[in-house]
């Protein structure tokens, strides 16, 4: 609940503190005192825009802060997901500087508004005439039903799944819209992908295609060079392999003069034996050269094909030429894979909507079922609060369209008068019926929520006498162990708070300002009496104020 709050240069209040208990608050004064200031105040704290024009001063900042306790709200949650430190007693400040720049703060942690009004939301629930235009929402109709049928865990797993179908759906556009592009792109990437594995160039196999041509292409003057080694190795008389045989023959009948000898044999012999071996390779090598024109051609014509096709595509390297096709392989596959991804998120969307309409008929279902049951104890508070031929029926239909909070259309029909049909609620209803209609509301739902401080602004506007003091009693009532703030002009409703406040303005000096004070029980009587004649001092006003008070 709200503990206390301090408001600096806010409109036409400079500085002001007050403290505040629980139960039901009462708010009177004067029209023009300033009572709607202080609902601003508040506002500003719930994350109401905020402008440098209810800034009473303008070179200096305005600053409203609020103290409330939370202890009993299991609020424990929602801060944590904000990353706010959670204090049974939280401090929630909103300044405004006077460049007109913003700032929010709760436990004294910066915060931006999405946050403020997160929290917020859980303590505060401000209503007033201009609030009751929500009534006229099907959204806020179907709320107040789901309220009251405890609906929470079942709307939040609708929910749930209303977001996978959205989120199934946008895959599925957008899938849809790539699709006419990627099949043309299939055309581009399977030519391109046929033209590099056509060709099935393997590892090696230009740098052998390329020494080949070489070879090919120079075979008659290597073989000219080949065979001018051989001669010189063997052919001609005075070839190394003869002076070899003869050194070795010489070589060899030293040894049978001295064995010392034999080393000198043996090394001759090998380097022979060698250079026999190396005139056999060359000349079998030179066999093998062949100057074969057609396969020169062919070899040409496959080698200026890789090349076209290397430097088309920009490739350097076998390693670069697999990259490529790989590349285009995957693109074909991906392109090709659309159909598979259209089938698998057509499912999931299928599978989506069937779980939501089978969650949307089980909200109807308890909407249905509730509905009646609210509408009954609705026609039985009004009756209370005079509306004594008050009717009330709340008709349910299920449509196909997929919506957030369910597949059901609510029809709101009210009746206040004995032999008049029912009909749309924001149709017929009066402002005053609106406001006890909102009131009832309010007070069915309060029981099913742990909302800590109710705001009424003027809601009992345009009633009087015996129904202002039921309405009274009704607000009273939804104050056991809350916080209820009650802005009133009927004195019936300001007798009914457990304490009662004044706002008023002073105009002495130069300047008008806005002040706040919490009235004793003397205070309370001339007050009261002031609402009831108009005049302070009136004796007879002051017993009725005596006999309102002693009603409590």
């Amino acid at each position: 609940m709200l503990l206390s709050l301090k408001i600096q240069n806010y409109a036409l209040i400079k500085d002001l503190e007050i403290d505040f208990s629980s139960g039901l608050i009462t708010i009177t004064g004067e029209t023009g005192a300033g009572k709607s200031i202080i609902i601003g105040a508040i506002g500003l704290l719930s994350g109401n825009r905020a402008e440098t024009s209810v800034m009473r001063y303008a070179d200096k900042k305005c600053v409203v802060e609020g103290t409330f306790s939370i202890a009993n709200y299991n609020l424990q949650g929602i801060f944590l997901e904000h990353d706010l430190d959670y204090e049974e007693i939280s401090l929630i400040r909103r300044e405004i500087s006077t460049g007109g720049r913003s700032r929010s703060f709760i436990n004294d942690t910066p915060v931006n508004l999405i946050v403020l009004k997160a929290i917020t939301d859980q303590l505060i629930d401000v209503h007033s005439q201009r609030h009751i235009a929500q009534l006229m929402d099907i959204n806020y109709q179907i709320e107040i039903v789901d309220i009251y049928a405890g609906n929470g865990h079942l709307l939040e797993e609708y929910k749930l799944i209303l977001t996978e179908l959205k989120k199934t759906s946008f895959e599925l556009r957008k899938l849809e819209a790539s699709t006419l592009e990627a099949k043309k792109e299939l055309d581009y990437n399977e030519f391109q992908y046929n033209e590099l594995s056509k060709l099935n160039i393997q590892d090696k196999e230009l740098e052998q295609l390329e020494e080949e041509q070489t070879t090919l292409s120079n075979a008659g003057n290597i073989l000219n060079q080949l065979n001018s080694i051989n001669d010189s190795l063997a052919n001609d008389e005075q070839s190394i392999i003869n002076q070899l045989s003869q050194n070795l023959r010489l070589s060899q009948s030293l040894v049978g003069i001295n064995s010392n000898l034999a080393d000198i044999y043996n090394r001759i012999n090998s380097q022979w034996l060698e250079l026999k071996e190396l005139n056999s390779d060359i000349s079998n090598y030179a066999d093998s050269i062949n100057a074969d024109d057609n396969k020169l051609i062919l070899i040409d014509e496959r080698l200026t094909n890789i090349y076209a096709l290397y430097q088309k595509h920009q490739i350097n390297s076998f390693a670069e030429y697999l990259e490529k096709i790989q590349y285009f392989e995957g693109k074909i596959k991906q392109i090709e894979s659309i159909d598979d991804q259209f089938i698998e998120l057509k499912d999931s969307q299928r599978a989506s909507k069937t779980k939501l309409v089978a969650l949307a008929e089980r909200l109807h279902s308890t909407r249905e079922h509730s509905a009646k049951l609210l509408s009954e104890e609705m026609v039985t508070r009004l009756k209370q609060i005079g509306i004594p031929d008050a009717q009330i029926q709340l008709e349910f239909s299920l449509t196909k369209e997929v919506r957030e909070n369910g597949l059901d259309n609510l029809k709101f029909l009210f009746s206040a008068n004995k032999g008049i049909g029912l009909d749309d609620v924001v149709k017929v209803a009066s402002g005053g019926e609106m406001s006890r209609i909102m009131l009832v509301i309010k007070a069915i739902l309060s029981d099913k929520i742990s909302l800590p401080t109710i705001i009424f602004d003027e809601i009992d506007t345009g009633i009087s006498g015996t129904v202002s003091v039921k309405v009274g009693e009704m607000m009273k009532k939804m104050a056991i162990g809350k916080q209820v703030f009650a802005i009133t002009h009927q004195p019936q409703v300001a007798a009914k708070g457990n304490s009662q406040y004044r706002v008023y303005k002073d105009s002495t000096g130069n300047s008008s300002a806005t002040y706040i004070k919490e009235l004793n029980d003397n205070e309370r009587i001339i007050e009261i009496a002031n609402m009831i004649s108009g005049q302070v001092d009136n004796l007879a006003a002051q017993e009725s104020a005596r006999q309102l008070l002693a009603a409590v």
